[in-house]
């Protein structure tokens, strides 16, 4: 017997006790449905660590200064900024400023999502995904006089502003904390937005500092340190090390103490964030997993207790069979068969129900904490043929290998039989 007329033999039997096999199909069909849609999540996650990083230039560091306020010089953005000039590894230097609850206003509307960071002109090297679409980015007079510009989010522009034409929103004043600022230019609308950044806006860190003021970190007993938070781009991601230790070099220098006495750095590299990231979506998916591989099990001793159940009620079957000349592999193989069919069409049903259900979870999920990029968005512009395909088909063939496995033993237990015997019990 050919396996086409086993296969044959096989959907027979199943048609044959269509609520024994369909109660034994629902738990891989929901096995299989729950790991299509976390593989989903998994790679709609990683495509999304991917895209948020390569926004960023790929030798970027983020770094942040600490200096005693009380024992030491302060570092200043001039002594940062100088590394570009004297330092063979530094290409650009920009300070990064947070302005908390920003309060961005126009004509007596808020953008709730809106968010505020001050930073110099260099910082537009750094972040390749920006791209002026109307108007200037910041320039050198703008930080140096503390000017009260601003460049805005393409989402800015269109929500609050009301501008589709981004030419419009040149010239419009804006409040931030309360202060007005000139918009002078708007950015192109960044695809996919995995942290919102169609809703952000510049201004210089100048600026932000005279709204934000001084940043003190109690880090020791008795001992508060400020803090300066900084970008700084290297001329390759190979001196990542070197970059670090320069800029460390410099805080001993300005405080006129070891590093660590007076002055601290922590400093992340692009590189090192990204690897973190993608290590905590695989232990993510790797947990989701677990779950969804349990319910496989179960589906795979589902099916080994029915397949155990059908030797005993086809005992005569077998007997017969074996008396006309079936051999013991061809009876294993032809029980395996089933067990391969029915985890299979389990297996079609429920990457039928995964996908559509993965792809709603990653259009409406919104974000999920994951490591350094805070809050990663799920995006559904991520989702391709390729991104969806994969899933399915790991999930599919975990469950044809949880029914065979699980098929072995009935299908043995069946190939063992002796005929006189089987067809007497029968």
């Amino acid at each position: 017997m050919d396996v086409r007329q086993g296969l044959s033999m096989a959907w027979r039997n199943l048609r044959a006790n269509k609520l024994r096999f369909a109660q034994t199909t629902l738990g891989m069909v929901i096995g299989v449905a729950a790991a299509v849609v976390i593989l989903c999540m998994g790679s709609n996650l990683l495509q999304g660590v991917g895209k948020f990083y390569s926004a960023y230039s790929p030798s970027l560091m983020y770094m942040g200064v600490y200096v005693s306020a009380e024992k030491s010089p302060r570092v200043t953005v001039e002594d940062m900024e100088g590394l570009v000039e004297s330092s063979e590894y530094i290409t650009a230097v920009s300070p990064l400023v947070f302005v908390e609850e920003p309060n961005l206003r126009y004509n007596g509307e808020t953008l709730e999502k809106a968010t505020v960071q001050g930073v110099s002109e260099q910082f537009l090297s750094m972040k390749p995904a920006c791209q002026v679409a109307a108007g200037r980015f910041l320039q050198p007079l703008d930080v140096s006089r503390r000017q009260n510009v601003c460049v805005v989010g393409s989402a800015v522009a269109a929500e609050l502003l009301g501008c589709q034409d981004y030419e419009q929103a040149l010239g419009q004043t804006v409040k931030i904390c309360g202060q007005n600022f000139t918009v002078i230019g708007v950015f192109g609308e960044i695809k996919p937005d995995l942290e919102e950044g169609n809703y952000r806006t510049y201004i210089p860190y100048t600026s932000a500092k005279q709204l934000t003021g001084e940043i003190l970190v109690p880090l020791r007993e008795n001992e508060e340190f400020y803090l300066d938070i900084y970008y700084v781009n290297l001329n390759s991601t190979d001196n990542i090390i070197n970059g670090r230790d320069t800029v460390r070099a410099l805080l001993a220098e300005v405080s006129g103490r070891p590093h660590g006495e007076t002055t601290l750095l922590f400093s992340l590299s692009n590189r090192t964030s990204q690897k973190y990231d993608r290590e905590c979506v695989f232990g993510l998916v790797g947990k989701l997993l677990g779950l969804s591989g349990f319910v496989l099990l179960v589906g795979g001793v589902g099916i080994m207790n029915v397949m155990l159940a059908a030797v005993q009620e086809r005992k005569r079957e077998i007997g017969v069979r074996r008396a006309f000349g079936a051999t013991a592999g061809e009876i294993r193989r032809q029980f395996l068969l089933e067990a391969v069919c029915t985890s299979g069409l389990g297996a079609l049903l429920g990457v039928a129900l995964g996908l559509p259900a993965g792809w709603l979870v990653c259009r409406f999920m919104g974000s999920v904490p994951i490591g350094y990029a805070g809050q990663l968005l799920f995006s559904p512009d991520l989702l391709n043929l390729p991104s969806l395909l994969l899933p399915a088909l790991l999930a599919a063939v975990a469950a044809m290998l949880v029914g065979v496995i699980f098929g072995l033993y009935p299908a043995g237990k069946a190939a063992k039989l002796e005929p006189v015997a089987a067809i007497s019990e029968g």
